[in-house]
């Protein structure tokens, strides 16, 4: 009996074989990086093309990644440096904590700074949210997270002025804000969150460090008591290669 076996070969395009020389000049550039310290001035571009026999344009495009990795600082003017070795924070979205536990959990410093409460009126989509008329009466709270020193997720919260006939008093606000509002009786039962990647605005790149526009994590989030009436809208605005979540799937039996 003869088997006959079908192989399918396809060509690879000009575009697959850029993809591979920049991810082998990234490889190749990881290793150099690896051999100095932070703060280490590495060749110029034009060098680095020369020594790996590679156009400058493929050089850019591998530093391009690995910038924003956070492996490497380019200075306009100075060149490029070996990066500080950032915090790498990771979590679950299984689970619902404040982004400073999480900081500490990973065996990190975590500092909650530049905390701004202000009285806001609420519109659409953060009054609809949170089921309130629009122009009712609300709060912005904004604060950073940091990691061992280095800002990592800026976070922007609204909540209405009033929760059913309670007022909400936020004087005494610190950094943990589902915490705080169980002092008050307000017990957070469970989040809807969406991830999507966006680009830093002017307010969060000045509290993140990073330039207006660059590439950020972002997390909208609605948090819910048991009875499902919302009570916080938030923005999580995350800095680029410093948080990592998982999320824990499962298959539908049903459909196998």
């Amino acid at each position: 009996m003869q088997i006959w076996y079908t192989i399918v070969v396809r060509r690879l395009t000009f575009g697959d074989m850029m993809i591979q020389r920049v991810q082998w000049v990234r490889q190749s550039l990881e290793e150099l990086i690896s051999q100095h310290r932070p703060g280490d001035r590495l060749p110029s571009e034009e060098s680095l093309a020369k020594t790996l026999d590679v156009s400058r344009a493929t050089v850019r495009s591998a530093l391009i990644a690995l910038e924003q990795e956070g492996r490497i600082v380019r200075r306009h003017g100075l060149g490029t440096f070996v990066a500080q070795q950032r915090p790498l924070v990771r979590a679950s979205l299984h689970h619902l904590s404040s982004v400073a536990d999480i900081v500490r959990d990973n065996g990190y410093r975590a500092e909650v700074k530049g905390i701004d409460i202000l009285p806001v009126t609420l519109h659409h989509p953060v009054a609809s949210s949170l089921g309130c008329e629009d122009g009712d009466p609300g709060y912005r709270v904004t604060r950073t997270v940091y990691a061992d020193g280095t800002p990592a997720v800026y976070l922007v919260d609204y909540l209405p002025e009033k929760f059913g006939d309670q007022i909400i008093d936020l004087r005494g606000y610190s950094d943990r804000m589902l915490s705080y509002l169980r002092s008050f009786g307000i017990v957070v039962d469970y989040a809807i969150t969406q991830l999507s990647l966006g680009r830093a605005f002017e307010e969060s790149a000045q509290a993140l460090n990073i330039s207006v526009g660059d590439p950020v994590l972002l997390l909208t989030q609605v948090a819910y008591t048991a009875l499902q009436v919302p009570v916080v809208y938030s923005l999580g605005i995350h800095r680029e290669g410093y948080v990592t979540y998982s999320i824990l799937r499962h298959t539908d039996a049903r459909k196998d």
